[in-house]
């Protein structure tokens, strides 16, 4: 069975009324699809209308994968959807489209092959556009000249990145647009037990213990996950089963930071105003062992904020606004542990660090139990 009659093959199950044969079938197609398949387009911009969320998801990421312009419209569309994961599926997947679109027109002025009109990491200029050139599956990036190199060399990562090393691509576009604080802390960061981690700190980036795969992600979710969504639902729901898993938590971080070393251990607020309880601030507390001291109080939300996975916005402006500092005579050049339960794209830790760094912290430390699972 050649690749398009086995891709044919299970395109024609996404129509099928068994939801498991169509999320295997989905499931499949995604696995084998390249860009350019032209003959899954319709079938997957289809599969976008389907019922089931999970397939809504494949398919947003399939017409990413495809970059075809077909797909912007269902894809905009797909924008709307009840699910806030199809939600960003469907953005990520305009951004491989849209970028992949406007590149077209200027590969289309030499009749050359496009492996031999550029090498790998160049720039140009052609009048007014800057034209990063780098190349994968004759596919370069179009960008506007007033952008700057950091974030061209955003863009061309997403198109260009496999998807094992396009996990960290929100977070460097967080950082690029919203943040670039790698040089505001006055000192180096010495929190944590590994040098490599504190280097990562200083570099401007954060740390998390591992990757969190939300329940929609069906095939990934995993004890990891099911945990941190334990510690997420302590403000509601208090169980044992609670309090083993934030013992887990805070027994993971002791093993990774100094004890030694004094620093305050502040914690991301949750989206209602007000310091309410929960469970990364019950980690944060148990980690308060002298001379460790404990800011669980100092940063507090003013507003409500929507949440992020209900549909909340992932605005920096609004996240800065909507938090305040108490107690800064407490931080005033001291290092920071700033723990958050989940990250997705870094930006509530990007305010924090900001506000912090703003009230004279010595340096932030952001460290988050989990990093979102990215499919870029």
């Amino acid at each position: 069975m050649n690749a398009n009659t086995e891709l044919l093959s299970y395109l024609s199950q996404l129509d099928q009324r068994n939801l498991k044969t169509r999320r295997e079938a989905i499931r499949s197609v995604v696995c084998i699809l390249k860009e350019g398949d032209a003959l899954a387009v319709d079938p997957l911009i289809g599969a976008l209308s389907d019922d089931d969320m999970y397939i809504r998801i494949k398919a947003a990421k399939g017409l990413g994968l495809i970059r075809d312009m077909r797909g912007i419209e269902p894809l905009t569309n797909a924008l709307k959807d009840l699910s806030v994961d199809v939600r960003i599926e469907a953005s990520k997947a305009l951004e491989l489209v849209k970028y992949c679109a406007s590149s077209y027109p200027i590969c289309n002025i030499n009749q050359k092959p496009l492996n031999e009109q550029f090498t790998s990491m160049q720039v140009i200029e052609i009048k007014n556009i800057k034209f990063s050139k780098t190349v994968k599956e004759g596919v370069p990036v179009l960008c506007p000249k007033s952008q700057t190199e950091q974030e061209i060399q955003y863009r061309r990562d997403i198109v260009v990145c496999d998807a094992p090393h396009a996990l960290h691509a929100n977070d460097s576009y967080a950082k690029t647009v919203y943040s670039n604080y790698e040089k505001s802390s006055k000192n180096n960061c010495k929190i944590f037990i590994d040098e490599k981690i504190n280097a990562k700190i200083d570099a401007g980036d954060f740390y998390y213990l591992g990757v969190y795969y939300p329940k929609t992600n069906l095939e990934k979710h995993n004890l990891f996950s099911s945990r941190i969504l334990i510690v997420k639902s302590y403000r509601t729901k208090q169980t044992q089963k609670t309090d083993v898993c934030i013992d887990y938590f805070a027994k993971k971080i002791k093993a990774i930071i100094t004890s030694d070393v004094e620093f305050i251990v502040c914690v991301v607020p949750s989206h209602n105003k007000g310091l309410q309880p929960s469970g990364i601030r019950k980690i944060a507390e148990s980690l308060c062992i002298p001379p460790i001291i404990d800011g669980t109080r100092i940063i507090e939300r003013k507003i409500d904020l929507l949440e992020k996975h209900l549909g909340g916005l992932r605005d920096i402006k609004l996240e800065m606004d909507s938090i305040a500092i108490a107690y800064q005579e407490q931080i005033m050049g001291k290092p920071v542990l700033l723990l958050d339960d989940i990250t997705t794209t870094g930006i509530s830790f990007y305010a924090a660090k900001k506000k912090l760094l703003d009230n004279g912290a010595d340096c932030v430390a952001p460290l988050a139990l989990g990093k979102t699972y990215s499919i870029y």
